[in-house]
């Protein structure tokens, strides 16, 4: 559907949250607002403001979602019924992309850390907080064995370095923990040999 000089896409029911978001923004655009009630009495301004926004919402849908909204009296009962039944699907479906996402050997890591950021965030806004804990977890264990390697090796690095300054003495086990760390087999990592 055009709306104004904007094409807003059709809503066929796996893009619901994006489609969500577009016709929040096109009503907000046009001054609609649908969770004004109607008011007592004079209502004419409001079918007419209701009406316009019902307008909206069913040209950006498909034929077949329109069917399961085609008794709704308002944009608000519309918008309502919609919710109550692709945001449960939708709910489901973010938990378990993030709990079953796994790193595609096309992404870079800087990706992959994106995409686990960003299904984070999706669950964060539906109400399940993710710690940042679980989600560096969630992005170290699904690194390539080759990067998830060299992450350990620099981890343990910085850490005996750390600890090396704190006590600003050059202990024998720390020594032996660098040279155990650093003579591990390097043919697992990347030509830079670190």
């Amino acid at each position: 559907m055009e709306f104004g000089k904007t094409n807003l896409d059709k809503f066929d029911e796996t893009n619901f949250k994006q489609w969500k978001f577009q016709i929040k923004c096109a009503l907000r655009a046009k001054g609609f607002d649908m969770n004004t009630p109607k008011p007592d009495g004079d209502a004419i301004q409001w079918n007419k403001d209701d009406g316009m926004a019902m307008f909206v919402l069913t040209s950006a849908m498909d034929l077949n979602q329109i069917a399961l909204i085609e008794n709704c009296e308002s944009a608000l009962e519309v918008m309502t019924k919609l919710e109550s039944i692709y945001e449960q699907k939708s709910t489901t479906m973010t938990r378990e992309c993030f709990y079953q996402y796994k790193m595609s050997p096309a992404d870079s890591i800087a990706q992959h850390i994106a995409k686990v950021e960003s299904l984070a965030k999706q669950l964060k806004e539906i109400g399940e907080v993710i710690s940042e804990t679980a989600i560096i977890t969630k992005i170290l264990s699904t690194l390539p064995q080759t990067v998830t390697s060299l992450c350990v090796r620099v981890v343990l690095m910085v850490s005996m370095l750390v600890n090396h300054s704190r006590n600003q003495t050059e202990d024998h086990s720390n020594q032996v923990m660098l040279y155990t760390v650093m003579s591990v087999d390097h043919s697992m990592c990347f030509p830079c040999k670190v």
